[in-house]
């Protein structure tokens, strides 16, 4: 049970709206963030009623708080688990964005032609090696190894740079997603803390 004062508007001081990137998911986000402000400004509202309200006895008074602490804590958790559910969408989508194309299905030729251009590059000298990954042909090979090591990953990262070259906009668009997230989770965080100092009282 929280006690029965609780200096609210000091807990809240610095939750604040932060700015979010703009994204196609910024206005969700924004709004997400404004009405964490809104419910913890109501708490602290609402205790600052009660303390001034002689119909409420001061059990009735950390009772009717604690109800309203409880809903806000529940809020809370749906807009946690909506924030989860970007996050999840997010890395879907960007693993669907730098997916390395790999060859049709049943196409062995194309299989072992890949196969024996990694043993090629794996036996040259470094110097040779990067040579021969600067073309495309060579480095997509490198890049669909199924198995991880310095030439799969030089490959992978050749293929990363090319998608952030050749689809700027979509990679700009998954960053500014990321932002928005990282911003909107702020003053999430912040008001479940002060929902739980309001709870214990501290």
């Amino acid at each position: 049970m929280p006690h029965e004062q609780i200096n609210l508007p000091t807990l809240s001081a610095t939750l604040a709206v932060p700015e979010i990137p703009e994204s196609k998911i910024s206005s969700n986000l924004r709004d997400l963030a404004t009405r964490t402000r809104g419910d913890v400004l109501d708490l602290e509202s609402l205790a600052e009623k009660l303390a001034k309200d002689s119909h409420y006895s001061p059990a009735g008074r950390r009772a009717k708080l604690h109800d309203e602490i409880v809903k806000l804590q529940q809020g809370l958790a749906r807009r946690q688990d909506v924030l989860k559910a970007a996050a999840a969408q997010l890395e879907a989508d960007e693993v669907t964005l730098y997916r390395v194309p790999q060859n049709d299905p049943g196409n062995y030729v194309a299989e072992l032609r890949d196969a024996e251009t990694r043993r090629w590059l794996e036996g040259l000298p470094p110097e040779q090696r990067s040579a021969a990954l600067k073309r495309p042909e060579i480095a997509m090979a490198a890049a669909r190894s199924p198995i991880p090591g310095p030439v799969a990953e030089v490959g992978q990262a050749m293929w990363r740079a090319e998608v952030e070259r050749t689809q700027s906009d979509a990679v700009a668009e998954l960053s500014a997603r990321r932002e928005a997230i990282d911003s909107a989770s702020v003053p999430l965080r912040m008001a479940m803390n002060i929902a739980q100092r309001a709870e214990t009282g501290r």
